[in-house]
């Protein structure tokens, strides 16, 4: 019995070592390169400054270029079109009045691609209903 008790205090001790000293409980300082418990750093697309075909097939960075010339690359920041938001959603079919035409959301405007508007519907309601022949 005494041999039992001992080897379970034993196998105990083992574990409660090894989830204590597991790398994934490992956090490093801001200097130390290992922070198990972030996603991703602030400077995550730095990684490509020397390689810009890298930073344009990585989706969560985009290239910045200075005067024509690949420069650095940088996170795709969510916040650079506040003002503009989906209103641009359908001069992707600019150059293709086909496929304008073919986006319920969008409308052929003489040589671009527009965003239907539900205000400039005015309404749309001829108030029609029966139009006679009835019996």
């Amino acid at each position: 019995m005494r041999r039992l008790l001992i080897m379970a205090s034993l196998v105990a001790c083992v574990l409660f070592t090894a989830s204590v000293l597991s790398p994934s409980n490992m956090i490093l300082d801001s200097e130390g390169n290992l922070d198990w418990t972030s996603a991703r750093d602030d400077d995550y697309c730095e990684q490509y400054d020397d390689n810009e075909q890298g930073c344009i097939n990585d989706s969560l960075c985009e290239p910045e270029y200075d005067d024509g010339d690949y420069d650095e690359c940088d996170e795709i920041d969510d916040d650079d079109d506040d003002d503009d938001d989906d209103s641009d959603y359908c001069e992707q079919y600019d150059d293709n009045q086909a496929g304008c035409n073919s986006d319920s959301q969008c409308e052929w405007d003489g040589d671009e691609c527009d965003d239907i508007d539900d205000d400039d519907n005015g309404g749309g309601n001829n108030g029609g209903g029966n139009n006679g022949g009835g019996s």
